[in-house]
């Protein structure tokens, strides 16, 4: 069925996203019925700092048999240089996109920060993504602001040990786990954004999302972070929980430029990051590979 599905369509340019297409489409890269774009989000980060010895083949696999490659950030182009040497000369950055109608702030954002700050972390549960630096960073946070309140959402192999970590803090009645496919309503629920990546933040959905939502941002400093968080919409901070902690407090005791820097989350988002700009840039990719375009 699949395959009669895929005959009737005959697409010109078959465009992945994220390596578990990469896997499941497998079998079409053997059969090359269309031209293929592959979009690397992250993916050649991982191998170069976290897959095992099988992950990193099959991607590397997938990758030299990719008509063109996109990139998310300069720092994604390095990666794959360094993973796939060669293959660089086939990517195009593009920085990743959101959107802007569906991630927006629910209520005037003044009226919102007359109640306690919640502050949102949003990622995998993944070594690279940091959730156990956040949860030490909520316990020195609310040394400073006892009412506020976090909510950390997110799955994956560190869920264990993120839980175990809240408990022994003392956090359970400050931290909200949870997990949600449509992560708009809670971004609404948030006054922050801690976003604690170890190596690169540029091109983080969860950070773009909560940008768009109107939320002050405080991210690590790390890889390109720099080129979309600054002190106009929260803070760059190291890598630390007492780095974090400090940023968070500051824009938690501060509740107008709390909604000034998002106010102008929103406006950057709205200026850089939209659907519009990014299918602006991805459509020439598509017309190289288009006979007769």
């Amino acid at each position: 069925m699949l395959f009669r599905s895929w005959r009737q369509l005959r697409p010109d340019v078959v465009h992945l996203v994220l390596a578990p297409s990469f896997f499941a489409f497998a079998p079409w890269f053997l059969m090359r019925a269309a031209r293929t774009v592959i979009t690397l989000a992250g993916e050649a980060r991982y191998m170069r700092h976290f897959y095992g010895t099988a992950k990193r083949l099959a991607v590397r696999w997938a990758i030299a048999r990719a008509d063109r490659l996109v990139v998310c950030s300069a720092d994604e182009l390095v990666n794959l240089e360094v993973v796939a040497p060669g293959h660089s000369t086939r990517a195009t950055v593009i920085d990743n996109f959101t959107d802007t109608a569906r991630y927006r702030p629910a209520v005037d954002p003044a009226v919102s920060e007359a109640h306690a700050p919640v502050i949102i972390y949003a990622a995998r549960l993944h070594p690279e993504k940091g959730a156990r630096l956040f949860v030490e960073a909520m316990a020195e946070v609310v040394k400073c602001v006892p009412t506020v309140r976090a909510l950390l959402y997110g799955q994956g192999e560190e869920a264990e040990d993120v839980e175990r970590a809240i408990a022994s803090l003392g956090l359970a009645s400050v931290i909200e786990r949870g997990f949600a496919v449509d992560m708009a309503p809670i971004m609404a629920r948030g006054s922050i954004f801690v976003s604690c990546q170890m190596h690169e933040n540029l091109g983080s959905s969860s950070l773009l999302e909560a940008m768009a939502t109107g939320l002050a941002v405080v991210a690590t400093d790390v890889g390109a972070t720099r080129t979309i968080v600054d002190e106009k919409i929260g803070a760059v901070v190291p890598p630390s929980a007492a780095g974090i902690a400090a940023a968070v407090v500051a824009l938690c005791l501060d509740p107008a430029r709390r909604v000034a820097c998002g106010v102008a989350a929103r406006a950057r988002v709205e200026a850089r990051y939209g659907a519009e700009g990014y299918v602006s840039k991805l459509l020439p990719v598509y017309r190289d590979l288009i006979p007769g375009d």
